[in-house]
Formats: structure tokens, sequence, C-alpha cells
């Protein structure tokens, strides 16, 4: 579309309030089907996280894989850096606090959550009982 617009390509190019129009409108149908439905799930034996459509996108890790799990505070910088080498921030709800989880093969999952410091208590909770 940008280029369409740049080059005016076509006999009948689109005028700069469609391309504005239509850029938006990707981008907030983009923003529902990515993070719209993201889900974090822990039962006794997985914790698993749902990002985007039910099927889109699963992250499951074995309660007995976590190695440690705590509670930071985020500025929203952070929420610009979703992927880092060592693992991912998961930005569900746009709060301060995620839940920093690390894996036993040191890879870091962060899921910004409402309620950090309660999911984080009962992933502990499980991992006592496992």
């Amino acid at each position: 579309m940008i280029f369409a617009y740049i080059h005016q390509w076509g006999n009948n190019p689109i005028p700069k309030i469609v391309l504005i129009i239509l850029a938006v409108l990707w981008l907030v149908i983009s923003g529902f089907i990515i993070a719209g439905r993201s889900t974090l799930t822990v039962d006794d034996k997985y914790l698993i996280i749902k990002i985007g459509l039910e099927t889109s996108w699963e992250i499951k890790l074995h309660v007995k894989q976590i190695k440690d799990v705590s509670v930071e505070t985020v500025s929203f910088r952070t929420y610009t850096k979703v992927f880092s080498p060592k693992g991912r921030l998961y930005p569900f709800d746009y709060t301060r606090q995620t839940v920093k989880i690390q894996s036993k093969n040191d890879k870091i999952f962060q899921v910004a959550i409402k309620d950090a410091q309660k999911v984080k208590e009962e992933i502990e909770k499980r991992m006592l009982t496992n």
C-alpha cells in the first residue's frame, strides 16, 4: 500500500486518507489477532501460555522444568523489546509487573499480567507439589 501511494501506481492511485485508514485498520485487526485472546494457564503439571487465536501460538512448560519464578517491575520501553536473546516478553495486559519464569535450560519467559504476585505464588505452589 505504501509503495502504491508513493509511486502512484495504476490508473486510479490511492489517496493519502485511504492509506491512513487501511493502515490503522490493519494495525487494529492484527492487534486483536495477536494479543486479543492471550491466556496463561497454570495446572498441576504444566504452565501453558497461549498467544493469539486458540491454535495460533502455544508454549507448554512442565512445572519440573521451571528453575525460578519472580515478579519484576518493568518500564514502558520494555514492551518495545519483545524479543531478546535469552527469552521473550509476552505483553498480555499492559501492566507494570511481569512474572519472570526461568527454566532449567536458561530460557527466560516474562509474562506481563495483572495480579503478578498471585500468579507467582500459584506457580511456586505447583513447583513444590511436583
